[in-house]
């Protein structure tokens, strides 16, 4: 009853960039002193009409740093919430709801009571010295937005109702959460990798082998998410199921 929506990773072409579907926003790198930044970026994640409620929650990981300072293999991630309005006073109203207004899943076109996307974007600076050409600074972040269900109690819902219902949302963020996982843990595994490469004997080497091990990284944490959702049965394993199944 949980979608996640995949992405994937949009490799810059050489040093003449390039864009996806969704316009991701790119820039060229060269190996001069206070070289421009390489961007490196999957899709943006998508945009909604009519936002209901969004709030944006800044979320740092320990000793986050950034530029040629950065002394960590943490991202920095930014968490946002955007949830779409169902209505009801009974269990079968509000899953009814769900089922007509929840996100759609691009891959089986149904609805789901709820979404995560993560969106990666990793750039670094590069340098030719003695030794070869070398990453000099790493930069990344993560985006995560969930979509969520809201539900305003109307007067006259009974209390078990409200009970359910919060035991529900609690059990649908912990499924989420595992989503949001992922990604961190991408960002976390893009920067690492980057900041270890070796120097190589050409800049265009480099910028090969980083954009090889970032494609890697993101489908391996794409699969993670596929055999999660497999795992958990989109969360019911976990208690997201509404309404709850009478024992």
């Amino acid at each position: 009853m949980i979608d996640h929506r995949l992405v994937a990773l949009c490799l810059l072409a050489l040093v003449t960039g390039c864009s996806d579907k969704t316009n991701a926003p790119f820039v060229t790198s060269s190996p001069q002193p206070n070289p421009p930044v390489r961007e490196l970026a999957s899709p943006k994640v998508p945009t909604f009409a009519d936002p209901v409620d969004a709030a944006v929650i800044p979320y740092r990981l320990k000793a986050a740093q950034f530029g040629f300072q950065q002394k960590t293999d943490q991202p920095r991630v930014k968490v946002r919430y955007r949830y779409y309005p169902i209505a009801g006073s009974t269990a079968i109203a509000l899953r009814s709801q769900m089922s007509q207004s929840g996100p759609v899943s691009q891959v089986e076109q149904i609805h789901y009571d709820a979404n995560t996307d993560w969106y990666v974007r990793s750039s670094y600076n590069f340098v030719m010295r003695g030794n070869g050409c070398t990453i000099t600074s790493v930069n990344t972040n993560v985006d995560i937005l969930f979509t969520l269900p809201k539900w305003t109690p109307p007067t006259g819902a009974s209390r078990s109702l409200k009970v359910q219902w919060q035991q529900y949302m609690a059990a649908l963020q912990v499924h989420e959460n595992g989503h949001k996982q992922h990604g961190v843990e991408a960002g976390q595994e893009i920067t690492q990798t980057l900041r270890n490469l070796p120097a190589f004997a050409s800049c265009q080497t480099l910028k090969t082998t980083a954009n090889s091990y970032i494609q890697k990284i993101i489908k391996h944490y794409n699969q993670k998410d596929i055999d999660y959702d497999e795992i958990t049965k989109h969360g019911v394993t976990q208690g997201a199921v509404f309404p709850p199944v009478a024992t």
